[in-house]
């Protein structure tokens, strides 16, 4: 009796009853009919995948009720799934696909060990996360390219997180450059099959490390691809294009990159040259788009490489917004 009341709380009383009766009937297909997501609330679905699960465990084992119990549970996962940004559901969502791949085993759903692997990261088990993108990668091979740019670029992220939380500089060294083979190898995958967006994600990611590395000039190498990807996508039109578009989101946050990485002098490249003279060139409105701060380490940035003359007039309109707003905070602040 006590074991039927918590059941009829944790369930919801009417709909644990009508499962209930199903259940009697032997009729599990109704059951599951009523666990589809469309025809009810989140609650309710989860409610009849469970219910359902109890009568498959109580079922004679066979292999088609083995298929089916793995189906209830890799259900409850996807539902689970869908609200992952909250901890305790990704936890469900993870215990129900392990319970899925126990009966099913690891070799054929390559697209669920991918979201597993994600619910992972998202949990920060970095090692489990890279074990499970790392199968997941082999059954994807020659099935699906582009899927297998994807987890590169997870398994890349993965390496990257845990990098960055180790203290030890052999170790973390060694994991950025795992990373970064990752996001290069993702790299070839999206150019192969002109993925642009995603090609230009990699060279960011790849510079962002090379950065971590401390290896300036490779990482203004990456970042100087990516304004030349968006000169040869938008040819002529360049100028026409809108502030969010992603291409130039990218080149935005690698251009912040730069400005935290202390540009100097000697890191006066042939890539920092490409960079700001691709910027200044094209994009001047974007400049005066820029915090203040970053307008005025552009301006450095600029005079470093010679070009003393724009630098001066970013830093004349700065000065000139500063006064028309009647900053309070003043100049000093800014630097």
């Amino acid at each position: 009796e006590n074991i039927l009341s918590a059941k009829q709380s944790m369930y919801g009383q009417k709909d644990y009853r009508l499962g209930s009766t199903y259940q009697c009937m032997g009729n599990v297909e109704a059951i599951l009919m009523r666990s589809v997501p469309q025809r009810g609330s989140f609650s309710q679905s989860i409610i009849y995948y469970r219910l359902a699960i109890e009568s498959y465990e109580l079922s004679p084992t066979n292999e088609s009720y083995e298929q089916k119990l793995a189906n209830a549970w890799n259900g409850i996962g996807d539902l689970y799934y869908q609200r992952k940004e909250c901890k305790e559901e990704r936890d469900e969502a993870i215990a129900a696909y392990e319970r899925y791949f126990l009966l099913v085993g690891r070799e054929e759903d390559f697209s669920t060990l991918g979201t597993l692997g994600e619910l992972y990261f998202m949990n920060e088990m970095f090692d489990l996360s890279i074990e499970t993108f790392q199968k997941s990668l082999q059954l994807r091979k020659d099935k699906d390219e582009g899927g297998c740019g994807i987890i590169l670029l997870s398994i890349g992220q993965c390496y990257e997180r845990k990098a960055d939380g180790m203290q030890d500089d052999d170790t973390s060294k060694m994991l950025y450059e795992r990373a970064l083979q990752s996001y290069e190898e993702a790299h070839g995958i999206f150019k192969s099959i002109k993925h642009i967006q995603l090609a230009v994600d990699s060279n960011f990611h790849s510079g962002h490390i090379c950065l971590k590395l401390r290896n300036v000039d490779d990482a203004l190498k990456f970042f100087a691809l990516i304004s030349q990807t968006i000169v040869e996508v938008h040819g002529e039109n360049i100028n026409e294009m809108e502030s969010d578009d992603p291409l130039l989101e990218r080149l935005n946050a690698a251009l912040r990159l730069v400005f935290r990485g202390g540009i100097s002098k000697k890191n006066s490249s042939e890539a920092l040259v490409a960079i700001f003279e691709f910027y200044s060139s094209f994009f001047p409105r974007h400049v005066y788009s820029l915090t203040m701060k970053e307008r005025i380490e552009f301006a450095r940035i600029l005079s470093l490489l010679g070009n003393h003359q724009q630098s001066i007039s970013i830093l004349e309109m700065t000065l000139k917004n500063l006064l028309v707003k009647e900053d309070v905070a003043g100049p000093t602040d800014l630097i």
